[in-house]
This record gives structure tokens, C-alpha cells and sequence, in this order.
């Protein structure tokens, strides 16, 4: 028998507000947190759009030791999960630390960390690398973090192809509550604005890549369903329905534009619900680029006149945070229901 599962807790940092409550307000007021970049590591890309998340102190959120080994992802979604844990009012204890787990999607994840302890291996050989460098080479670190701030000892799992890996572990995460395999979930994603991150911003910025990168993480706390009712937590949402489609055949726009199609016809399925049923849209891209107009155009054939459903386009306040994006998207999403 499957179980129910269900949005407990949900945690963001973001360029537009840090929590929930004022993620959400920026994006009902359309504040916009593009701005020139300013990080110290990243000088040769200063004065280029970006979606920098400033004024962040990851002591503020985190109250462990070795902070300052942590990466720039490391901090944002061990802040995320925090703030996630904190409003769900659940602490982790011995009694469900076999019973939580966590997934986390990250496109680039420490990409900046592994390219720094490579070069100083290069340039200063083997034998004077940092050693404390040597665990932010991993792309799982920030996943293994969390488990190791709050002692998880379920799954730890970390996903890593493209924009939809935040929002496909978040999935990932609710089909293990739902085939009662754990009762409790972390799950999102998170990304750094990194010198690989705006390389690729800089020299590929074609019809596709009309965002400007942005960086941040969305976290969200899943539990059963009858098992969070049993504890009178505040339910956000309920996880009734997804899909997962992928494209090999190209970035041609009517290849995109059935496969999102596929998707969102397939997810309603699952859900069981109506087209009618459905008001608001989240989008995964911005408008004035080639994925905007395929996604416009699978939404007026599955769901109908757009006129009626309320559409948010959150990287074009954001910035494009990758696999932070789509897991923000949910975040909005479970906290306007």
C-alpha cells in the first residue's frame, strides 16, 4: 500500500530573500535580485549580470565547527535544510535517524572547490595541497554535510543532470516516503555561482541561455502524510503527482515543446486531477528565449486558455540557480497552496 506524502518544512536561499516568507514576497512584488557581480573570487567576471545572493553569514543558520571549510554550495544548503527543519518544527533525533534521508540535485555543485585543489596540486605539487581541501572535490559533500550535521543515516543520494535535478530529487525523495521505504525527507537543490558557471554564461550565451545565472538553494521537509497529521504539523502541500520525460534529439523548439508537453500531460495522469483542476504554472524558463515560447505553447494545448492560470516565471528575478531553480519552483509553489 502506497503512502501518502506531504510538505512539512520548506527552506530557501535565494538572491530575492532568505526564507520562505520573504522568498515569496519578493516574488509577489516582483523584486528583482539581478545586480553586477561582486564576488572577490570571481574578479575576471565582475560587472556581468547575475542573481548574487549578499549579506549572507552562514553562522547565522549553522552553528556547527569548520565553517570555514565549507564551500559556497556546502553553505547555502546546509542554511536551506536548517531554516526547512526549523519551520516543519521537526528535530531529527536517534529514534529517525535511520528512517531520513536526503537527495539533493546540484548541476555544478563544487566544481570551483575541485578546480582550486587540482590547480594547487599542479602548481605546488602533490605534497603541499591543503588536505582540508581534498572533501569539497566531491559532488556529494554538500549532501554528506547535511547527514553529518543532523546524523542521517539513511539514503544520501546526489543528483546531477542539469536545471531539473532539484525538482526531479524532491520526486526521487517522495516515491521513497510514498513506497514506505523512509518516513521523513530532505530533498532540493542548490548551486554557487562559480568561474565554470559564468565561463559558460560568457561564451554560450545563445538563443537557449537567456537568463543570467543566479545561485541559492530551495530544501523541502517530506513526511508521510498520516504520520505528520499524527504529529499536528502544518501540512503545506501534498505530493499527489510527477513525471520525468528527457529530451535526446536536440534543442529544437517542437522537440522541447512536445516533450514538455508529454510531461505535463503524463504528471496529470498521475496525479489523477483534471486540467481544469490546475491554476498556476510554474516555468522553467524566462520569457524572450526559445524554451519560454515551447513551454507557453504546451501549456495552451494541455491545459487550455493561459488566460485563466496564473504563470511565474521565477528566473527572471532569480537568475538562472540551475538545479536550485526547479527546486525553488516547488518551494513557491507548496507555499501559495
Amino acid at each position: 500500500m502506497e503512502s501518502g506524502v506531504c510538505i512539512t518544512g520548506i527552506g530557501v536561499i535565494s538572491p530575492v530573500g532568505t526564507g520562505v516568507n520573504c522568498f515569496w514576497k519578493a516574488l509577489k512584488e516582483k523584486i528583482n535580485g539581478l545586480g553586477n557581480l561582486e564576488l572577490a573570487d570571481l574578479s575576471d567576471f565582475n560587472g556581468m549580470k547575475a542573481g548574487q545572493i549578499t549579506n549572507f553569514e552562514l553562522s547565522d543558520y549553522v552553528k556547527e565547527k569548520g565553517l570555514r571549510y565549507y564551500s559556497r554550495a556546502m553553505g547555502f544548503v546546509s542554511a536551506a535544510s536548517n531554516l526547512a527543519l526549523d519551520d516543519g518544527n521537526y528535530c531529527i533525533n536517534t529514534e529517525h535517524e535511520d528512517t531520513t534521508g536526503i537527495v539533493l540535485g546540484s548541476s555544478f555543485g563544487n566544481v570551483e572547490s575541485i578546480k582550486n585543489f587540482y590547480q594547487e596540486a599542479l602548481e605546488e605539487g602533490a605534497r603541499y595541497v591543503n588536505p582540508m581541501m581534498y572533501p569539497r572535490t566531491m559532488m556529494t559533500i554538500p549532501a554528506s554535510q547535511i547527514c553529518i550535521n543532523h546524523k542521517i543515516k539513511g539514503i544520501n543520494r546526489t543528483f546531477s543532470h542539469g536545471a531539473v535535478c532539484g525538482m526531479d530529487s524532491i520526486c526521487y525523495a517522495a516515491e521513497l516516503i510514498q513506497n514506505q521505504e523512509y518516513s521523513v525527507m530532505l530533498a532540493g537543490g542548490v548551486e554557487e555561482l562559480n568561474s565554470v558557471v559564468m565561463a559558460k554564461q560568457m561564451y554560450c550565451n545563445g538563443e537557449s541561455q537567456k537568463a543570467a545565472p543566479g545561485e541559492g538553494s530551495g530544501m523541502v521537509l517530506l513526511e508521510n502524510t498520516q504520520a505528520a497529521i499524527e504529529r499536528r504539523a502544518d501540512i503545506y502541500a501534498e505530493i499527489i503527482g510527477w513525471s520525468h520525460l528527457y529530451n535526446c534529439e536536440g534543442n529544437k523548439e517542437e522537440v522541447v515543446y512536445e516533450t514538455i508537453k508529454s510531461c505535463m500531460e503524463r504528471a496529470i495522469v498521475d496525479a489523477a486531477v483534471s486540467p481544469e483542476e490546475i491554476g498556476t504554472v510554474f516555468m522553467q524558463s524566462v520569457p524572450g528565449s526559445m524554451p519560454y515560447s515551447a513551454e507557453i505553447r504546451a501549456i495552451e494545448q494541455v491545459l487550455g486558455d493561459k488566460k485563466g492560470i496564473q504563470l511565474f516565471t521565477i528566473q527572471s528575478y532569480t537568475g538562472d540557480c540551475m538545479g536550485a531553480s526547479s527546486a525553488m519552483q516547488v518551494c513557491a509553489g507548496a507555499y501559495k497552496l
